[in-house]
């Protein structure tokens, strides 16, 4: 079959090339997570969405209201308090917010 396949030319030939998915943003879960490891980003992910795609808390000792953001360059550092957004309290300063390409989501134990 290859050699048979050898011998065709094809002239001005035609490609179309479709993306089917975007991975090049990812950020990462980490600490006291069912599901630690880096996620794809291929839309706007906020943290709590992020914790839920991690499976959720893996132990009753996670630090529920210290989720830690942690910026790629290590200086942006955000905290979420995942217990307080559930229940719909401080909704003003607790803030569901979008993660940035290579964040870290770190749940303290």
């Amino acid at each position: 079959m290859s050699r048979k396949l050898s011998k065709v030319v094809i002239n001005d030939p035609s490609v179309d090339v479709s993306v089917i998915e975007v991975q090049s943003n990812t950020y990462t879960v980490s600490g006291a997570d069912v599901r630690p490891g880096p996620y794809p980003m291929p839309v706007e992910v906020r943290i709590f969405e992020a914790v839920n795609n991690a499976g959720g808390f893996s132990s009753v000792f996670a630090k529920k209201k210290e989720v830690l953001v942690i910026g790629e360059d290590g200086k942006d550092r955000r905290t979420f308090d995942y217990d307080a957004f559930i229940k719909g309290k401080n909704l003003d300063k607790n803030v569901n917010f979008v993660l940035k390409n290579g964040d870290t989501v770190f749940v303290k134990e």
